[in-house]
């Protein structure tokens, strides 16, 4: 991707992965089969494996530099985290090195922006050092929306699958580490840099 440029705003992607991972049904459970299927042709091979049945995904996180910050949003799926979904599970993708050919180390990172908490966005928030999960960017503020990690606190708190290790080995540590700000769905974060509430995919889902 090449960088995209908004007045002094610059957006780069930092790519973790791409491949075929979900079926259609999954992806659109209220869609007709059939409805669907008539746009197999075209989406392949970029985005539909027509041999596995499943639409491709791209994991990736993008860089928002303004003149002041390098803003960080999502974190992919990280590295060494066990996950139930083995697509996720303990992965060795190359996204730091990715991150370092736009020029950048974790320490240049000022902000850390999830737009939600879900295993695939949060990954790379920590990373083990020593058989510890530590804050993978020393430097960096990190945005979690109230309401997001309210709801993910209390479904990890009661064992829920769906969460498995992810608030756990992610977002905790990051709490512990005195680093992550808990913020109102309309947060600024600098001038003309601020969130909107976009809740359904997750409960407190924010761009």
């Amino acid at each position: 991707m090449q960088p995209l440029t908004i007045g002094a705003f610059s957006i780069q992607s930092v790519h973790e992965n791409t491949g075929a991972y979900i079926t259609p049904a999954d992806m659109f459970p209220t869609a007709p089969p059939e409805a669907v299927a008539t746009h197999f042709e075209w989406m392949t091979p970029t985005f539909f494996d027509m041999p596995s049945g499943k639409l491709k995904l791209a994991f990736q996180s993008f860089v928002l530099q303004t003149p002041h910050h390098n803003i960080l949003i999502d974190t992919c799926v990280g590295e060494d985290k066990e996950r139930t979904h083995l697509e996720f599970h303990m992965k060795k993708w190359p996204w730091m090195d990715n991150l370092r050919a736009l020029g950048l180390t974790p320490a240049d990172i000022d902000i850390v922006m999830c737009t939600h908490l879900h295993p695939d966005h949060v990954g790379w928030n920590t990373q083990l050092v020593d058989g510890r999960w530590v804050p993978t960017f020393p430097n960096a503020e990190y945005v979690f929306a109230k309401n997001e990690y309210a709801h993910w606190e209390q479904e990890s708190a009661r064992g829920s699958e769906r969460i498995g290790l992810t608030f756990i080995d992610s977002v905790l540590p990051v709490m512990e580490a005195g680093q992550a700000v808990l913020v109102d769905h309309d947060h600024q974060i600098e001038d003309g840099i601020w969130l909107e509430p976009t809740p359904g995919h997750s409960p407190g889902h924010v761009i």
